[in-house]
């Protein structure tokens, strides 16, 4: 986990939205980088990828 999933998360947070993905390339890699992060499910609604 690094600071940007982590400041991304506490941003999410404090304007109170939510973030979705839909991922190709990355097969899901960002979606998984932002659920590492504690807390995350309150902010973070779905993911979907295709590989």
């Amino acid at each position: 986990m690094s600071a940007v999933e982590e400041r991304v998360v506490e941003l999410l947070r404090e304007k109170n939205w939510m973030i979705a993905t839909a991922e190709s390339c990355t097969g899901g890699l960002i979606g998984a980088a932002l659920v590492n992060v504690p807390g995350a499910c309150s902010v973070y609604s779905v993911g979907f990828f295709s590989v």
